[in-house]
């Protein structure tokens, strides 16, 4: 049986695959303002302008070389090559000192921090970290954790913690058994197998940094703007940058060590928990909460008049952008209009109802087979029975609001009071056959009862009596 699983980064691997030199950054110089500003553009991406805009120029990452193309900056060790075709790979590193055994992966040393923890107070700094604050007296759970860790046999001194590695996956996992919750046994038998199995991947000489284009400093008259996490990659480099040049004592590295993981720590934390995996994150904008082309989403309202149950009308501006292809075919073929002239009219003119674009959206139904319009799924959430996502045929355009018929809402268990519905175009007659047996009236078999029908027919309650209204009124009117 095949399949995918998620294993630790191997960051080593990664850094002995790099194609071009990386830059070490506990090897360069911190001491002076010119040294520091060096590190600087290595780290983060500068504007100074107009941030949504990119030099045009090929340069190398620190900007200081543009000679030509290919070129090896001798500054920062990466080829001169335009902004936007430069890979988005790490190009900084942090190598582990000749003092210092090994290093902890982000990953590993959030974990055994969020276990070695009380309150504020991290019991992992203050095992790897000599310089750490020992517990205040009157914090009961710091005591604790400190009086096992002693027991367990762990020293201070960030090169015991590494050296007694599986002592401190027993100890963390005692921790996360002794917090209890919901099958806390289990979480702690968990936790220690996978950091044992996984021990030469989570112990590494090597982390990157991540790629400068994703730490952005935004110049401008009124303010300096940045991303969250662009203060603890800064606090990070600053850590960590010069380190072997200015410091000779091995505990004072270590300790230094000690609090650029930390740091890099919170980097991590910060980027995939709040830039990217929050509400607003970039996950949720730009991929989980973006929709695909050719598709909608929108209120919906009763369709009025004669009309089939199949058909549908949507909005005149989100019908600009699903047929968006198919109007610029149209206006560069049929209209004489350029690529650019055609998205430029499009774009100006989608807010509003402008009648030669809407004209052009109706000759669009009109060149499908039949002129029956263009098949289309929507589907109503959450999903609760056949049939929440059914198939209609697009036919015309409204101005605001998707409209359909009354008979066909019943299996989507929705109404006409601010429900919204979700839309898929389909562009091929292949997809339109794909989605046959979602047509309304595949849904209204009763499944439970032989040769009868369910009650997903049954009219509106407001419709209904709308109807009996005009039959009362017609029945008034024949008695006169």
């Amino acid at each position: 049986m095949k399949g995918k699983t998620q294993r630790p980064a191997n960051f080593d691997k990664a850094f002995y695959d790099l194609k071009e030199r990386p830059i070490i950054l506990n090897h360069l110089p911190a001491e002076t303002i010119k040294d520091r500003e060096a590190i600087d553009s290595l780290v983060y991406t500068e504007y100074t302008k107009d941030v949504n805009s990119l030099d045009g120029a090929p340069t190398c990452s620190c900007g200081t070389t543009n000679t030509q193309l290919g070129d090896l900056c001798p500054f920062c060790n990466t080829r001169v090559e335009y902004q936007h075709m430069r890979t988005i790979q790490p190009s900084v590193w942090i190598e582990s000192p000749e003092c210092v055994e090994t290093l902890f992966t982000p990953f590993a040393w959030e974990s055994f921090h969020s276990a070695l923890s009380a309150g504020k107070w991290s019991g992992l700094d203050y095992y790897t970290n000599t310089m750490y604050r020992k517990p205040d007296p009157s914090h009961s759970k710091a005591l604790d954790i400190v009086r096992r860790g002693e027991k367990f046999g762990l020293e201070r001194g960030y090169n015991n913690i590494v050296r007694n590695y599986d002592t401190l996956v027993e100890f963390a996992a005692h921790l996360i058994h002794l917090k209890g919750g919901n099958n806390s046994r289990i979480k702690a038998e968990r936790f220690q197998r996978l950091f044992m199995e996984y021990k030469h991947l989570f112990l590494c000489h090597h982390l990157p940094l991540p790629s400068k284009i994703a730490f952005v400093l935004d110049k401008s008259s009124l303010s300096d703007w940045t991303d969250g996490a662009f203060k603890h990659a800064m606090e990070c480099v600053r850590t960590i940058s010069g380190l072997e040049r200015e410091a000779t004592d091995e505990r004072r590295i270590a300790n230094r060590i000690s609090a650029m993981q930390t740091s890099l720590m919170e980097l991590n934390k910060e980027t995939t928990g709040e830039s990217f995996g929050r509400k607003p994150g970039w996950l949720r904008q730009t991929t989980f909460g973006s929709r695909i082309n050719h598709s909608w989403r929108t209120v919906i309202t009763s369709k009025a008049g004669v009309h089939h149950y199949e058909e549908i009308d949507i909005p005149y501006s989100q019908a600009c952008v699903i047929f968006k292809v198919h109007l610029m075919n149209r206006l560069v073929h049929l209209h004489a209009m350029s690529l650019r002239q055609a998205h430029e009219y499009i774009e100006s003119h989608t807010a509003e109802i402008d009648p030669f674009l809407m004209g052009e959206l109706r000759a669009l139904i009109k060149s499908t087979p039949k002129a029956e319009g263009y098949w289309a799924t929507f589907t109503r959430y959450p999903t609760l029975s056949r049939g929440s996502t059914q198939a209609f045929r697009i036919v015309d355009f409204s101005e605001r609001g998707s409209r359909l018929s009354p008979m066909t809402i019943k299996q989507q268990n929705a109404d006409f009071d601010g429900d919204n519905q979700s839309g898929g175009l389909c562009n091929s007659l292949k997809d339109a056959k794909a989605i046959e047996t979602l047509r309304p009236h595949y849904g209204i078999h009763d499944y439970s009862k032989p040769f009868s029908i369910n009650n997903a027919m049954v009219l509106p309650d407001v419709t209904v009596g709308v109807i009996s209204n005009w039959v009362e009124k017609e029945d008034q009117y024949l008695n006169l």
